[in-house]
């Protein structure tokens, strides 16, 4: 299986929660992992807000590139994640759910670009054909 890791499931296993050790499994056993660069940005931002140091950050970071490869955001995997965040959020007013960010929409459209599937745990994924829902793994 291909997987795209986004933000969901990078905190939990960098947090080393029961999810995230699911999501490491998950990773071990694919065949080819890929994470958007906006999901370090996401990751980075969750780090200072949870007081760590930058060069605490910075070591989680380096994690991202171990697992996974790092897609930069292209013009068109801009106009795509664009696109997959106006869905996304179409879907959440539907279910009168919170809206999710533009990240989740770029995440959305590189597990469309390199045919993956999206290891997650964030409702705005939930039911989409692209998820691979991680609560619910073995």
């Amino acid at each position: 299986m291909n997987l795209t890791i986004d933000s969901w499931a990078w905190v939990e296993l960098l947090e080393g929660t029961e999810m995230g050790r699911k999501v490491r499994q998950q990773i071990e056993q694919a065949d080819f992992c890929v994470c958007p660069a906006l999901v370090l940005a996401e990751l980075a931002a969750f780090g200072r807000r949870k007081g760590r140091p930058d060069a605490q950050v910075l070591q989680d970071l380096a994690q991202v590139g171990v697992f996974t490869y790092v897609i930069p955001t292209d013009p068109a995997l801009a106009v795509e994640g664009a696109r997959a965040a106006d869905e996304l959020r179409s879907r959440a007013r539907s279910r009168k759910s919170p809206l999710p960010g533009l990240g989740d929409g770029v995440v959305l459209a590189t597990a469309r670009r390199f045919g993956t599937r999206v290891a997650t745990g964030d409702a705005h994924f939930e039911g989409l054909s692209e998820t691979l829902w991680v609560p619910g793994l073995p």
